[in-house]
């Protein structure tokens, strides 16, 4: 198994570098972000634009930022539909369905997960095998204040891998978070089971939602 680490730039908009063997990725910051077109979108609603962007990072796609990640997505959908402001528009939103398809769209193999009733330590364990075995983890976390470890209402996350003292290296783009690092989380499993939902089939539509619209919490495990 190849230890994932981290190091900490003192740059706002880039406050990590995660590498796990020879491959690395920076953890961007959303709040920070101010290139492109929609740079709104990353600011606002972009943390499943960003988890994708490292995760395809650390599986070797290069070229690839939070912002070429969000108009590939538009070049794969229709634009979202606006519903206000694009900072808060919810149909920006990537749903795991979302993020699944637009990582193999990229030639890499990403599954979905939903968590099934009374599944959640299941779950937890299949996530940390995954780590175990060099895939990473795209983590829907959910709004479960104070509780979740990640942010304050509902947020995806990247889990990069298992470090050499067997925590959860985790790349979080937010800053409402309870960080142990700029843009870092280092977690065990009962944190990452305060910040899942299981059974959860949601009435609302999100970007990139396969249809029917369940599943739009859980995780995606990515190589």
């Amino acid at each position: 198994m190849e230890y994932a680490t981290f190091k900490n730039t003192g740059d706002k908009k880039i406050p990590a570098i995660v590498t796990v063997g020879n491959r690395s990725t920076p953890v961007w910051a959303q709040a920070e972000w101010t290139d492109g077109e929609y740079y709104k979108v990353i600011n606002g609603s972009g943390c499943g634009h960003t988890c994708v962007a490292m995760a395809l990072r650390l599986m070797g796609v290069e070229d690839i930022d939070p912002h070429k990640e969000y108009v590939h997505c538009r070049s794969l959908w229709e634009a979202p539909k606006k519903t206000g402001d694009e900072r808060t528009n919810q149909y920006a939103f990537l749903s795991v369905s979302g993020v699944e398809k637009v990582i193999n769209s990229y030639g890499v193999t990403a599954k979905a997960y939903g968590v099934e009733k009374n599944g959640i330590q299941k779950a937890v364990s299949h996530m940390i095998e995954a780590l175990k075995n060099g895939k990473v983890v795209v983590f829907d976390s959910v709004a479960n204040f104070p509780d979740n470890p990640f942010s304050s209402g509902a947020h995806y996350v990247l889990l990069c891998g298992i470090t050499e003292d067997n925590k959860i290296l985790v790349a979080n783009s937010g800053a409402k978070g309870k960080l142990d690092y700029p843009g870092i989380n280092l977690v065990g499993s009962e944190d990452l089971e305060k910040a899942m939902i299981d059974d959860t089939i949601v009435s609302d539509m999100t970007w990139g939602q396969i249809i029917p619209v369940k599943e739009k919490y859980g995780y995606v495990i990515v190589g």
